[in-house]
């Protein structure tokens, strides 16, 4: 796996305290084309840098003193979505299935050679895209689903209401989106909520 077919360069905060690793890395990004925006050494000082930066991606020492990377990508990651790739200090190259969270997309570890760093930046960024994709799916079929459920206590509502049949319920609903050039969802919605505010 290569980089990204449109060859973006990221914008990268890189936190370490060993400069070893902070040295190789930032002649290996440069080697690549990316930039490197924020230098730390500790995780605060990483979160405050995110803040202020808004970097395109992390890597964060595993080791990292303070506050350790996990917590410190997890804190970036509530202030919005950013791939976080961990410099491993055991060899580990992938997360965990299942075992770490989803804002960790890579773990990379020496030797810090452009062609073994650029493959897993491109791979931390097209997993943590294809996450957000997901998630993004999941959610619409969430509000699809609970538009559902809304729809068929809004036609209960009215056969309960007005003594409707199933079938006829379905058409005043249609009907009064058409009237009002609105989803049958929001109708439905509306419905529901004026019946919960009569119940109380």
């Amino acid at each position: 796996m290569g980089q990204p077919k449109d060859k973006q360069r990221f914008k990268v905060l890189l936190a370490s305290s060993r400069e070893q690793d902070t040295a190789g890395l930032g002649r290996c990004l440069a080697a690549l084309g990316h930039q490197l925006a924020g230098l730390a050494g500790e995780g605060r000082s990483a979160c405050l840098l995110h803040h202020e930066l808004r970097p395109d991606l992390a890597i964060l020492d595993e080791g990292l003193a303070g506050l350790g990377a996990v917590e410190a990508a997890r804190r970036m990651n509530a202030r919005g979505p950013l791939p976080v790739v961990i410099i491993s200090n055991n060899g580990r190259t992938r997360p965990s299935p299942g075992a770490e969270p989803a804002f960790v997309s890579a773990y990379i570890s020496p030797p810090w050679e452009p062609s073994l760093i650029g493959p897993a930046l491109a791979m931390a960024w097209q997993n943590h895209h294809r996450l957000r994709r997901l998630e993004g799916h999941v959610a619409e079929l969430n509000q699809a689903l609970d538009s559902r459920k809304n729809i068929e206590r809004a036609k209960g509502v009215l056969m309960e209401q007005r003594g409707l049949s199933l079938v006829q319920a379905e058409q005043a609903l249609e009907q009064e989106a058409r009237r009002r050039r609105v989803s049958l969802a929001q109708v439905a919605q509306d419905v529901v909520a004026a019946q919960e505010v009569m119940s109380k």
